[in-house]
């Protein structure tokens, strides 16, 4: 889990299908949200400035993905 400023948490997980699952925590937890892929090791997250958040995971095949928000929809 990870806070980000303004009471807002951020959960990532990967399910018993070992796939990147994502919900939240803004006053009231959301529904989870399937985010995809095929991951073999827990995902990490870090907020480095408010609105601004990154995940890192590693797939089946080794690569490291990136995941991010900026607070804006992207």
């Amino acid at each position: 889990m990870i806070g980000w400023g303004g009471g807002r948490y951020d959960v990532f997980l990967l399910n018993i299908d070992s796939k990147l699952f994502h919900y939240l925590y803004d006053g009231s937890w959301s529904d989870f949200v399937d985010l995809g892929g095929i991951f073999v090791k827990a995902p990490k997250a870090v907020s480095w400035t408010k609105n601004r958040l990154d995940v890192f995971i590693t797939g089946t095949n080794g690569t490291l993905y990136h995941k991010w928000s900026s607070g804006d929809g992207t």
